[in-house]
């Protein structure tokens, strides 16, 4: 397992910026899946072989991320569990939505978003202010957003006949970010998701060779009650934390008259 701490996050970020067991477990996820497509079309593209041997080097994934791809040397393998954690603010919304867009637009690899909390049009427009496109690359079959609760998601992980596993084959998918699956807060510092789940979901991402990023919602430093690591962390191949440090500023001083 590879760990990587980022301090600085926010100066590290700007460069980058330039759920079937129920029908109604079912029907509740079709219709996230199938909200947004007002014009679905499926893509051609599929994964060269997703129970296959690739060639070793084909083997290892670029993320497209300014910095983040020396940082790892290229030790991000097809299939594996990226955790990327951090507070409020350390941009790993950013770095997993970038993920998906620069593998969907540079390396031929569609992508799935998975969100809970932020909604599909906030991440829209804010994807756009780093001039991502994400609504295109809907209509070009290489992109899918599903908006879903963290119950449905649990529940269909959990399933051999996953949806969601099924939809992101329909387009080829290589490529998953699931954002703020785990979360670890004062408010929630029991937390809301188990490890044997992130077991079930790492195992099924694995079978289908798809790369993910996981967003992990964790406590800022010095908040009291929480533990300094995450379960899932040993469960992810790499776990990127992300921080952010006050930097002082320096005040101009004003001459008097």
């Amino acid at each position: 397992m590879y760990v990587l701490e980022v301090d600085h996050a926010e100066e590290w970020l700007e460069p980058l910026r330039q759920l079937c067991a129920t029908p109604d477990r079912r029907n509740a996820l079709r219709a996230s899946l199938t909200e947004r497509q007002s014009h679905p079309r499926r893509s051609s593209a599929r994964p060269s072989s997703l129970g296959g041997v690739d060639h070793p080097e084909r083997d290892l994934v670029q993320t497209g991320i300014a910095g983040l791809d020396d940082l790892l040397a290229g030790c991000v393998r097809r299939g594996s569990v990226v955790l990327v954690e951090g507070p409020t603010g350390t941009g790993k919304t950013t770095m997993g939505v970038e993920f998906i867009y620069r593998g969907a637009t540079e390396f031929s690899e569609p992508g799935l978003i998975v969100l809970f909390e932020v909604s599909p049009d906030k991440l829209v427009r804010d994807a756009a202010l780093s001039g991502w496109d994400l609504p295109e690359l809907e209509r070009q079959g290489r992109l899918k957003i599903v908006f879903t609760t963290r119950q449905v998601f649990q529940q269909e992980v959990q399933q051999a006949d996953s949806l969601l596993l099924d939809e992101a084959a329909a387009i080829g998918a290589r490529r998953i970010f699931v954002n703020g699956l785990v979360r670890r807060t004062p408010k929630d510092s029991a937390g809301g998701n188990t490890p044997e789940v992130f077991h079930l979901l790492a195992e099924g991402l694995q079978r289908k060779r798809l790369t993910a990023i996981i967003g992990a919602e964790v406590a800022a430093a010095g908040d009291a009650g929480l533990g300094a690591s995450l379960p899932e962390e040993f469960i992810a191949d790499t776990v990127v934390h992300l921080t952010v440090e006050a930097m002082s500023v320096p005040r101009s001083s004003r001459s008097r008259s």
